[in-house]
Protein backbone atom coordinates (compact mmCIF):
# COMPACT_ATOMS: atom_id res chain seq x y z
CA UNK A 1 0.00 0.00 0.00
CA UNK A 2 3.08 2.65 0.88
CA UNK A 3 4.23 1.59 -3.02
CA UNK A 4 1.10 2.71 -4.25
CA UNK A 5 0.76 5.90 -2.23
CA UNK A 6 4.19 7.22 -2.97
CA UNK A 7 4.18 6.39 -6.64
CA UNK A 8 0.79 8.49 -6.64
CA UNK A 9 2.21 11.04 -5.29
CA UNK A 10 5.08 11.04 -7.31
CA UNK A 11 3.06 10.78 -10.36
CA UNK A 12 0.68 13.61 -9.15
CA UNK A 13 3.34 15.59 -8.30
CA UNK A 14 4.83 15.80 -11.97
CA UNK A 15 1.15 16.85 -13.36
CA UNK A 16 0.43 13.34 -14.92
CA UNK A 17 -3.89 12.72 -15.10
CA UNK A 18 -5.38 10.97 -12.58
CA UNK A 19 -6.62 8.36 -15.21
CA UNK A 20 -2.90 7.69 -15.96
CA UNK A 21 -1.49 7.55 -12.52
CA UNK A 22 -4.53 4.71 -11.58
CA UNK A 23 -3.11 2.86 -15.01
CA UNK A 24 0.25 2.73 -13.85
CA UNK A 25 -0.53 1.74 -10.48
CA UNK A 26 -3.37 -1.19 -11.34
CA UNK A 27 -0.58 -2.14 -14.01
CA UNK A 28 2.23 -2.31 -10.94
CA UNK A 29 0.07 -4.16 -8.68
CA UNK A 30 -1.05 -6.72 -11.37
CA UNK A 31 2.44 -7.66 -12.36
CA UNK A 32 3.99 -7.80 -8.56
CA UNK A 33 1.30 -10.02 -8.08
CA UNK A 34 1.84 -12.42 -10.56
CA UNK A 35 5.63 -12.25 -10.71
CA UNK A 36 6.20 -13.01 -6.80
CA UNK A 37 6.09 -15.93 -4.97
CA UNK A 38 3.79 -15.90 -1.69
CA UNK A 39 4.98 -17.70 0.84
CA UNK A 40 2.33 -20.89 -0.17
CA UNK A 41 3.80 -20.90 -3.19
CA UNK A 42 7.32 -21.23 -1.62
CA UNK A 43 6.18 -24.08 0.66
CA UNK A 44 4.89 -25.54 -2.17
CA UNK A 45 7.87 -25.59 -4.27
CA UNK A 46 9.83 -27.28 -1.58
CA UNK A 47 7.61 -30.01 -1.29
CA UNK A 48 7.34 -30.84 -4.78
CA UNK A 49 11.32 -30.49 -4.52
CA UNK A 50 11.55 -32.90 -1.59
CA UNK A 51 8.83 -35.38 -3.99
CA UNK A 52 11.43 -35.11 -6.71
CA UNK A 53 14.58 -35.17 -4.59
CA UNK A 54 13.25 -38.91 -3.56
CA UNK A 55 12.12 -40.00 -6.71
CA UNK A 56 15.32 -39.51 -8.04
CA UNK A 57 17.74 -41.24 -5.09
CA UNK A 58 15.40 -44.20 -5.79
CA UNK A 59 15.84 -44.09 -9.94
CA UNK A 60 19.74 -43.13 -8.47
CA UNK A 61 19.80 -46.37 -6.04
CA UNK A 62 17.73 -48.50 -8.54
CA UNK A 63 20.48 -48.11 -11.51
CA UNK A 64 23.83 -48.32 -9.44
CA UNK A 65 22.60 -51.61 -8.26
CA UNK A 66 21.53 -52.69 -12.05
CA UNK A 67 25.46 -51.91 -13.15
CA UNK A 68 26.38 -53.72 -10.52
CA UNK A 69 24.21 -56.47 -11.41
CA UNK A 70 25.11 -56.50 -14.77
CA UNK A 71 28.98 -56.50 -14.53
CA UNK A 72 29.38 -59.31 -12.48
CA UNK A 73 28.07 -61.50 -15.53
CA UNK A 74 30.28 -59.88 -18.30
CA UNK A 75 28.18 -62.09 -21.01
CA UNK A 76 24.99 -59.31 -20.07
CA UNK A 77 27.04 -56.57 -19.37
CA UNK A 78 26.31 -53.39 -21.52
CA UNK A 79 29.95 -52.20 -21.07
CA UNK A 80 31.03 -55.18 -23.36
Amino acid sequence: MKLEIALYQALASINVPEPKINAVIDAMESDLNTALATKADIANLKQNLRVFMVSYRKSKRALRFAWASCCRRPSVCWSR
